[in-house]
């Protein structure tokens, strides 16, 4: 090999612009990855955002806006749920939450959660809503270097408001029996007088008695405790008067400023004999209008409202006598 030739192997002056442009396209495709990844979170944030939103906006629309009205105005009926409200109020929802959503594909489907991980649609006394959405054709910076094809962004969630099997504490120590639970809309008056069968009466958990102290203290300061169906509970139909002042005084606080009376969830049992322990079957809105607490007879007179809804409770299937309209609140499950 002549001199020249050698001179040219032997040359590396150049080695460090190759290592140079080598490295760059390693940065580069580092920093496209980057990119990306920063763009996909982002967007996978923004559609869980929307299914979410969507999911419980859908589930809460499946019933009225407006517990306190009985009847209900169309398209409610009673207590059953509107598939088609719960749908448009979830597709709203879901499409207001999106940056771009006549590109993105949206499904809202109604159906029934079966409290064991399976959700099935249908369109038939539905609990709730599920909400997908997907956005097709999403560019990213490392697929274009390689010349490879955009990819899509799906996002799923499933909410439901389902009849509550508990409720917090701090209730009345008022029971109805379960066929006055079910005449919605009807007035009915609880009779607090010592009775062979009533259709109503006095509460306490146990251990604690249905005593003037104990009763007293549930409506003043609010101790009741937390109540679940199949709890067992100890009634009390006798009369006492100190405790019909109490409410007679609290149902005039309130209706200074709520003329049409006093809404309450309340406890539901299956007997009609109040001078024993029984278990809750469900639980009933009450809106009470009237407390007669001197005189013969004395009594507790109110509607029974189709539904009601508690601030906190879990949801589940109703008991085996059924629902009597008391709703959990409206909560993500999937």
């Amino acid at each position: 090999m002549n001199r020249m030739g050698k001179k040219f192997l032997n040359n590396e002056s150049g080695g460090v612009a190759v290592i140079v442009t080598l490295l760059l396209v390693v940065f580069c495709g580092f920093t496209a990855l980057a990119i990306d990844y920063g763009q996909i979170v982002y967007m996978r944030r923004e559609l869980t955002k929307a299914v979410e939103a969507g999911a419980l906006s859908g589930a809460r629309g499946l019933w009225p806006p407006d517990f306190s009205v009985t009847p209900f105005p169309p398209p409610w009926k009673d207590r059953q749920p509107n598939w088609p409200n719960g749908y448009d109020k979830a597709l709203a929802t879901a499409t207001k939450n999106l940056s771009t959503p006549a590109a993105d594909v949206i499904t809202v489907e109604t159906g029934r959660w079966d409290y064991n991980n399976t959700f099935t649609v249908t369109q038939i006394n539905p609990n709730g809503v599920r909400v997908t959405t997907r956005r097709n054709d999403v560019p990213t910076t490392f697929a274009q270097l390689l010349t490879l094809n955009p990819i899509s962004i799906g996002r799923s969630a499933t909410a439901i408001m389902d009849w509550t099997n508990a409720v917090p504490g701090g209730s009345l120590p008022i029971a109805v029996n379960l066929g006055e639970a079910q005449k919605v809309g009807d007035s009915i008056k609880i009779g607090l007088n010592p009775a062979t069968t009533d259709n109503g009466g006095w509460f306490a958990v146990p251990p604690s008695n249905p005593s003037t102290p104990t009763l007293l203290d549930y409506i003043r300061n609010q101790t009741c405790p937390p109540l679940n169906i199949g709890e067992s509970i100890a009634l009390n139909n006798g009369t006492v008067v100190p405790v019909l002042d109490e409410l007679y005084t609290e149902l005039a606080v309130i209706q200074a400023s709520h003329p049409s009376g006093w809404d309450v969830v309340v406890p539901v049992v299956t007997t009609n004999q109040f001078n024993k322990t029984d278990q809750i079957v469900s639980f009933v809105n009450i809106r009470i209008t009237e407390v007669v607490a001197h005189g013969n007879p004395k009594y507790l007179a109110a509607t029974i409202l189709a539904l009601g809804g508690t601030q906190s409770g879990n949801p589940g299937p109703p008991g085996p006598s059924g629902p009597t309209g008391v709703l959990a609140p409206p909560r993500l499950v999937q």
